[in-house]
């Protein structure tokens, strides 16, 4: 489909080229078209372009585009597979709900937050939010907590570290919140759930 589009839209620059009107202007005003029709498309599935359009090579592209049908061409070719590769690979059988979870998996000592999900998948993160929750029932603050507390009794039961050790393996540098939150979640402090987990 996306190469059928850009051959669509190469032949459709042959055109401007054989009828004499390949002047910067006109490609300009082609290519712009061309790029905010994509950008709607990008738009309409809650993909955040403007992390997928930037770097050098797309400011080099899109600076040379109108200075001749080559270099149009070169631009067209490029954001379309650039588009067309990370649609492909958000829609490869992960849902997003899948892939948040899995970057959990891989991350969750490190200091990671909702943003972390616009900068991994350049999805607006109240949309992903939203359809995280929907899938999972919890929040993704709520499916962190979980994972960390998870890893954390683990680390109790399993070996004799520190508490503030086990607090910084699974990504709370704050010892003190850490306790806290662990006894929110657990009903016991850190040193009883050990303790008890010991005598058992």
């Amino acid at each position: 489909r996306y190469a059928e589009f850009e051959e669509l839209c190469i032949r459709h620059l042959k055109t401007i080229a054989l009828s004499g009107y390949a002047e910067p202007e006109a490609l300009k005003a082609y290519v712009n078209n061309l790029f905010q029709t994509l950008l709607s498309f990008l738009q309409n599935r809650n993909i955040l372009f403007d992390y997928i359009f930037r770097g050098a090579p797309f400011t080099i592209l899109h600076e040379n585009s109108p200075k001749s049908i080559y270099d149009a061409t070169l631009f067209i070719r490029y954001v379309i597979r650039i588009s067309s590769r990370y649609i492909e690979e958000m829609g490869s059988g992960q849902s997003v709900a899948d892939t948040i979870c899995r970057f959990i998996e891989q991350n969750y000592a490190k200091e990671i937050s909702r943003n972390s999900l616009t900068e991994m998948f350049h999805f607006d993160p109240d949309y992903a939010s939203r359809i995280f929750k929907k899938e999972t029932g919890r929040s993704f603050k709520q499916y962190l907590i979980d994972k960390r507390i998870e890893e954390a009794k683990k680390l109790l039961l399993n070996s004799d570290l520190p508490i503030s050790t086990v607090s910084d393996r699974v990504g709370y540098e704050n010892y003190s919140y850490f306790t806290r939150l662990f006894k929110k979640e657990t009903g016991m402090t850190p040193v009883d759930f050990r303790s008890q987990g010991k005598v058992h």
